[in-house]
């Protein structure tokens, strides 16, 4: 599956006014998202949501394409909890469970 999919960019930060907001942006390119099935996207942000959710229960999440692959987070509280949640990600995108059925 990675090498017709590529995370591009998870970005996390710190939304204005709210400290504990993790902010994730996973950005595809055109060219890996014309190889996906229906439903791909949103599935890949539901398990993202069900599996970080109750460890981080503020967190904006965007799924889109770019022009090239990218993965960031920010607004973690330390360098710690941005490593667990990037452990996590990878954790979710190696086990292709959560896949939709072809």
């Amino acid at each position: 599956m990675d090498s017709v999919i590529r995370i591009l960019y998870i970005h996390t930060a710190i939304e204005k006014g709210d400290e504990n907001m993790i902010r994730i942006e996973i950005l595809f390119d055109r060219q890996s998202t014309k190889n996906l099935k229906s439903g791909t996207l949103q599935a890949l942000q539901n398990e993202i949501e069900q599996r970080l959710k109750p460890h981080y229960p503020e967190i904006w999440l965007r799924i889109d394409q770019g022009s090239a692959p990218s993965v960031s987070v920010t607004g973690a509280r330390n360098d710690k909890d941005k490593e667990r949640i990037m452990s996590l990600l990878e954790e979710i995108w190696q086990d292709d469970s959560w896949l939709p059925a072809a």
